[in-house]
């Protein structure tokens, strides 16, 4: 079995940002269980599922790549759940400066990707390469400190 890299502190800083999304949109944001595909369940105040969330969070600011990878088996699953459950799949990422979010599709480019700075060989995968361009900004409220 794999590491876990979350800490409590990862956990936290999701839980703020997704109680800030919840109060700008007015829904209610419905924690998964732990190792889900996703992070959230978002749904209206009466309950209707409008879509499902993965939120990502980077040390960098929004626009230092001209990309943004995430993990191919990541975004497969989410796609499938997506389109089972017929809603929409997106994608935050809080960075530095800004929060930001993109509505997942079928069309980005794949290739080799992953990090090396936890000496975890699994850590590189096939990824997807979504541009910046596709994200938009999420006025949200929450810090970099969160």
């Amino acid at each position: 079995m794999r590491p876990m890299y979350e800490k409590e502190e990862d956990r936290a800083k999701e839980r703020a940002v997704f109680s800030a999304l919840a109060k700008k949109l007015n829904c209610v944001c419905i924690t998964t269980p732990k190792l889900s595909r996703i992070d959230r369940l978002i749904c209206t105040k009466k309950g209707t599922l409008s879509a499902i969330v993965e939120l990502k969070t980077r040390t960098n600011a929004h626009d230092k790549y001209p990309t943004y990878m995430l993990s191919a088996a990541k975004y497969k699953e989410m796609l499938a759940l997506a389109n089972a459950l017929k809603v929409p799949a997106l994608l935050l990422v809080k960075y530095t400066d800004k929060t930001r979010m993109v509505h997942l599709r079928d069309e980005y480019q794949f290739g080799l990707g992953g990090r090396v700075d936890r000496g975890d060989a699994l850590d590189m995968e096939q990824c997807i390469y979504i541009p910046i361009e596709d994200f938009k900004d999420l006025d949200i409220g929450v810090s970099d400190g969160y």
